[in-house]
């Protein structure tokens, strides 16, 4: 099986967990960490708060979400929703079936971990400024490739375990 996407994952949530910790000694007591549409800040939290939430949401549920997807197959088919999951996971495609799952798992955790952290470091940039008001354009960027990254995720799952019917 392609170990590549675990490796991948796993150098990826070292980086990130390293840049957020590295990262947050310059942060402020109280973080600016909710941002209105214009980028000006409306939110606020301690700073040692805001770096748990971050760090859950750029290495646990990225983690939560790679487990899942390699578990899911063990548990049961229905979780899966996977067209025709009876051909998918008979025999000799099980196999395949289930690393391919997991690689997909792996690589949505790896774009969930980098864009969190990304989000992290506009906002450690926002807060170096008073007032605090976040990049617009580099968030928009971010937010528009992540967007992409899951939609081809998505779609080449779905490519490859289309319904054979």
């Amino acid at each position: 099986m392609d170990r590549l996407p675990v490796l991948g994952l796993a150098c990826a949530l070292v980086a990130c967990t390293a840049i957020i910790l590295a990262s947050s000694f310059a942060l402020p007591p109280i973080v600016a960490s909710h941002f209105g549409i214009s980028g000006v800040a409306n939110g606020w939290m301690p700073r040692g708060i805001y770096v748990a939430i971050i760090l859950f949401a750029a290495v646990v549920l990225p983690l939560v979400v790679a487990t899942s997807t390699s578990f899911a197959p063990r548990i049961g088919a229905v979780l899966l929703k996977l067209p025709n999951p009876d051909y998918w996971l008979a025999g000799p495609r099980r196999v395949a079936t289930v690393g391919a799952l997991r690689n997909f798992g792996c690589l949505l955790a790896l774009c969930t971990s980098v864009f969190v952290t990304a989000v992290h470091v506009l906002v450690v940039f926002a807060n170096a400024h008073p007032p605090p008001v976040l990049p617009l354009q580099p968030f928009a960027l971010a937010a528009i490739l992540f967007a992409c990254a899951v939609l081809f995720l998505a779609l080449s799952r779905r490519r490859r375990f289309r319904n054979l019917e």
